[in-house]
């Protein structure tokens, strides 16, 4: 089957109703955008989101604590909600449970 005798029919159909491609663009692009945003990595146990939510509590820091509740507003908390907690800490560099190259002076 030559190419021209698919694209042909197809470029007539969608000429003649420009209203029909613009929605089906829309509707497509719109799926696109659906699956970019959906989290779908996996949800972390009761154990597991535990052991989150005593790493933020030890860190003291305000901005880890929110970023935590925002997450967590749903009733569960994914593998990629928490590495987004794990990077807001290592931006406050709270320093509780996080690898610096720094060593400590004791």
């Amino acid at each position: 089957m030559r190419m021209s005798t698919v694209i042909g029919p197809l470029s007539e159909r969608f000429g003649r109703h420009p209203k029909t491609t613009r929605v089906a663009l829309g509707l497509f692009l719109i799926a696109l955008l659906a699956w970019a945003i959906i989290d779908t990595s996996d949800v972390l146990t009761d154990q597991q989101s535990l052991m989150v939510r005593n790493f933020v509590l030890r860190t003291h820091s305000d901005q880890v604590r929110d970023r935590f509740n925002e997450t967590i507003k749903d009733g569960r908390l994914t593998v990629n909600e928490t590495k987004s907690i794990i990077e807001v800490a290592k931006r406050e560099e709270s320093g509780y449970g996080l690898i610096s190259d720094q060593k400590n002076n004791k």
